[in-house]
C-alpha cells in the first residue's frame, strides 16, 4: 500500500470517529433536556395550583364582603321600620301648633281645620301605640335573625359554606319587606287624612306670609281667605291677588331703587300698592284659560256690568288656578262667613236699606262684600 493510500485511510478513519463522537454528544444532550423537562413539570403544576388557590380565596373574600354589605343595608332598613310611623306621629302632633300660628296672624277662615285636626288626633292616638309596639317587636326579632346569620357566614371557610347561606338573605329581606308593608297598610289612611289637612294649612300659611307686609286696610269683620302671587297681564304688573270674605284685591309689588353707585343699585326697597279693590260680589265669573306669550295656565276675571271694570287676565300656576276658583266658591256660597269666628259681627247682604237722609229705599243690587252704598236720590252714603 502506497503512502498516499495510507494517509487517505487515516483521514477517513479520523472523520468517522469525529462523526461518532458528535452523535454520542447529541444523544447525551437530548436525554438531559428530556430529563429537565420531566423535572420542570411538577413546578408548573404547583404554580397552577397556587394561582387557582389564590383565585378561590379572592372569590370567597368578595362574596363574603358582598353578603356583609347586603346584610348591613338590611339591618339599616330594619332599624328604620318605625320611621314612617314616627314621622307621621310628629306631623300630626304639629298640626295644632300650625293652626294656632295662622289664627294668631288674622287668618280665621277654614274653621273646619280644627274639626279635622281633632278627629285625626283622636283616632290616631287610639291606634298609634299598637302600631309602634308591633314595629319595635319586629325590629328586635329581625335584628336577632340577622345577627345569627352574620355569625354563620363569619364562620364560613369556603365558597361552599357561603353558598349554603346565600338563600337565607332572600328570606331575611322578605321578612323586612312584609313588616314594612304591614306598617304602611296600618298608617296609610292616617297619612291621607294628614295630607288633606296639610295641603289646606300650607295654603293658609302662604296666605299669611304673602300678607305679612300688606298695604291693605282691613275693614271691620273682614278676614283674608286666600293670597297668591300672580301676574296681572291686563296691566302688566306683578303682585299679590287676595280674596277676603268681603273683597277681591290686587296689590302691586315692586322693588324701588333708593340709592345708586354709578350704574349699580346699592339699596332697594319693596313697595306695595293696592291697584284693584272691589267687593267680592263684583265678580261675575272666573274662567280658566291659556294666557301670556307662552300660553300658560291663567284665569279670566269677568266683572258685573255695573262695576264698569274690564276683564282681568292673570297668569298663575295650574294649581293656583284651581285653588283660586275653589276659594272663590267657598266665599260666594257663604261657607266662609259660616266658618268665621263666631264672636265677629256678621254682615247681612241684600237686607232692606233706607237712606237716613231722605228715607228713600235703596233698590239697587248690593254686591256681596259691600259695606256702603250711595243713595241714588240725594247722594248720601249709606252704611250697610
Amino acid at each position: 500500500m502506497s503512502k498516499e493510500s495510507r494517509d487517505e485511510r487515516k483521514r477517513e478513519m479520523y472523520i468517522e470517529r469525529r462523526r461518532e463522537a458528535s452523535s454520542f454528544k447529541d444523544r447525551k444532550t437530548g436525554k438531559k433536556q428530556r430529563t429537565d423537562r420531566k423535572k420542570s413539570t411538577p413546578k408548573r403544576t404547583m404554580a397552577k395550583k397556587t394561582v387557582e388557590s389564590s383565585s378561590s380565596r379572592d372569590e370567597f373574600s368578595d362574596k363574603l364582603a358582598s353578603m356583609k354589605t347586603e346584610l348591613s343595608s338590611l339591618s339599616f332598613r330594619t332599624r328604620n321600620i318605625n320611621s314612617r310611623r314616627n314621622q307621621l306621629d310628629e306631623d300630626i302632633k304639629g298640626i295644632s301648633t300650625r293652626i294656632n300660628s295662622i289664627r294668631s296672624n288674622r287668618y280665621h277662615s277654614q274653621r273646619s281645620l280644627e274639626t279635622m285636626s281633632e278627629k285625626l288626633h283622636e283616632t290616631w292616638n287610639t291606634v298609634s301605640p299598637s302600631i309602634e309596639s308591633y314595629g319595635l317587636e319586629q325590629v328586635n326579632l329581625n335584628l336577632q335573625r340577622q345577627s345569627d346569620f352574620e355569625a354563620d357566614i363569619n364562620r364560613s371557610k369556603s365558597l361552599t359554606d357561603l353558598d349554603r347561606f346565600a338563600y337565607q338573605i332572600t328570606g331575611l329581606n322578605r321578612d323586612v319587606v312584609n313588616v314594612e308593608k304591614s306598617i304602611q297598610g296600618r298608617i296609610e289612611e292616617f297619612q291621607n287624612q294628614y295630607q288633606l289637612i296639610n295641603n289646606e294649612l300650607k295654603t293658609a300659611e302662604e296666605t299669611v306670609s304673602f300678607l305679612a307686609n300688606t298695604s291693605i286696610n282691613w275693614k271691620k269683620s273682614e278676614h283674608p281667605v286666600l293670597a297668591v302671587k300672580t301676574h296681572d297681564l291686563t296691566n302688566d304688573i306683578h303682585g299679590i291677588l287676595t280674596l277676603t270674605n268681603l273683597r277681591i284685591l290686587f296689590e302691586e309689588v315692586k322693588e324701588v331703587v333708593i340709592r345708586k353707585n354709578f350704574l349699580f343699585a346699592t339699596e332697594k326697597k319693596t313697595t306695595r300698592e293696592v291697584i284693584l279693590d272691589q267687593p267680592i260680589g263684583a265678580i261675575d265669573e272666573i274662567e280658566k284659560g291659556r294666557v301670556g306669550f307662552f300660553k300658560g295656565a291663567g284665569l279670566f276675571f269677568k266683572f258685573k256690568t255695573q262695576t264698569g271694570l274690564d276683564e282681568l287676565k292673570v297668569d298663575t300656576s295650574s294649581n293656583d288656578d284651581d285653588t283660586i276658583i275653589r276659594f272663590y266658591n267657598y266665599i260666594i256660597t257663604g261657607e266662609a262667613e259660616k266658618e268665621l269666628d263666631p264672636i265677629q259681627d256678621t254682615i247681612t247682604q241684600n237686607a232692606p236699606v233706607e237712606c237716613p237722609h231722605c228715607s228713600a229705599p235703596y233698590s239697587e243690587e248690593i254686591l256681596k262684600g259691600q259695606t256702603s252704598v250711595k243713595c241714588i236720590y240725594c247722594g248720601t252714603v249709606i252704611k250697610i
